[in-house]
């Protein structure tokens, strides 16, 4: 559609800004609002978009949205957008992995904090799935916990993630999700139009001994799920597809084995035709020679009897 076309990361990271009711510290430019409109517009879905005048500089903008085609729909094209920038994620995504583990070979005895955040590097796909790029990580934490972990998802989204200290959960759950909050607010400003919006998570042991992600705001998890289900079905078909171009090679390998097959049962026809006429010619000419051999029998007998008669 028309809309989509205009559409571009800066103008995703507004729309998802929006979508979180994010305090704008400077007025959205008329153009960008001119396309999410456009946009919105083009929707088959039921979303409405609207200005809410704050002051005579200040703008608040609302959208009531279907928030799963939304959603959906804005995922699909952050992830066409994203296409070209996945191999400099993956390049990110090595030099950071290695560069964690040298970091932390250096700590001795036991950290509960750095041993959550080895279970979620080590299995980042299991505990985040989506989110399968390594993307940055602070162990500049004070005592409540030992830093953040960033991960980036195929289709643009970045996730913080704070560990929380087991021992004191109910004292630092709290804390943590303000600190992540306050961190999701520097990484907007650091980062900019860089990722098209950023979630924030923190992790922690349960009562049963398992790390478990906990988004610290609704939206967050809302967006964690919808992840996880647009690259679950994303996968999917791209394997139905891959199935597919194997079932067809196949049955062009069989097409071809049959009109080979079919190749072959044409020369044996035409050798056979071949074969019959010059057995045909074979026996013409063999009754031929013994006609002339009798016609010489019957002559030379006959001309022989006349002689002693």
């Amino acid at each position: 559609m028309e809309g989509e076309g205009k559409i571009t990361i800066e103008v995703l990271n507004i729309l998802f800004k929006i979508l979180q009711n994010y305090k704008f510290e400077n007025s959205i430019p008329e153009d960008i609002i001119e396309i999410i409109k456009e946009y919105i517009d083009s929707k088959r879905i039921n979303v409405q978009f609207r200005e809410i005048n704050i002051s005579n500089k200040q703008k608040h903008f609302e959208i009531g949205w279907d928030q799963d085609n939304l959603l959906k729909d804005l995922l699909s094209l952050s992830s066409n957008l994203y296409e070209p920038h996945k191999k400099d994620f993956e390049r990110i995504h090595i030099g950071t992995k290695n560069k964690w583990f040298l970091d932390n070979m250096k700590f001795e005895g036991i950290n509960t904090e750095l041993e959550i955040i080895t279970e979620i590097v080590l299995n980042q796909e299991k505990n985040l799935p989506g989110f399968k790029y390594f993307y940055e990580f602070n162990n500049e934490g004070g005592n409540h916990h030992s830093g953040n972990l960033l991960f980036v998802s195929e289709v643009g989204i970045l996730a913080i993630i704070g560990v929380n200290n087991k021992f004191n959960y109910i004292e630092n759950k709290k804390f943590i999700k303000n600190q992540i909050r306050e961190y999701k607010t520097f990484a907007n400003n650091r980062f900019v139009n860089k990722f098209v919006t950023i979630i924030g998570l923190y992790a922690s042991y349960n009562r049963h001994g398992k790390i478990t992600l906990n988004p610290v705001d609704s939206f967050d998890k809302i967006i964690m799920k919808k992840v996880k289900e647009f690259m679950k079905e994303k996968h999917e078909m791209l394997q139905e597809k891959t199935s597919n171009k194997d079932s067809d090679s196949s049955y062009s390998d069989s097409d071809s084995k049959e009109e080979e097959s079919d190749s072959d049962d044409d020369v044996v026809i035409d050798d056979n035709s071949s074969q019959n006429s010059f057995f045909d010619f074979l026996k013409s000419v063999i009754k031929f020679i013994i006609f002339i051999l009798l016609l010489d029998f019957i002559s030379k007998n006959y001309f022989k009897k006349e002689g002693i008669e």
